[in-house]
């Protein structure tokens, strides 16, 4: 589940593990040029508000762009690794 935590922080809760903290409310947006992060944190006794559907969607689409980044990398790499003919 897609959360805010009272500190804004935004994260994926899952069971009872430690959330993965996707936007961290200590982060300084302005130097850093990653759109979202993945950290596990214990947020301890923090209480936590679901995300409503746009801002869950917002989310999931940055989580899908990176994961596409990395397959375009990927496929650089091998590109770049295959000897000349």
């Amino acid at each position: 589940m897609f959360v805010k935590f009272d500190c804004d922080c935004v994260g994926i809760v899952v069971g009872n593990s430690d959330p993965i903290v996707i936007e961290p409310c200590d982060l300084n947006h302005p130097e850093c040029w990653e759109p979202i992060q993945f950290a596990h944190r214990d947020m301890g006794e923090k209480t936590t508000t679901p995300l409503p559907p746009n801002q869950v969607d917002h989310y999931v689409k940055a989580i899908h762009r990176l994961i596409g980044d990395g397959y375009a990398f990927r496929k650089v790499q091998d590109l770049l690794a295959k000897p000349k003919d």
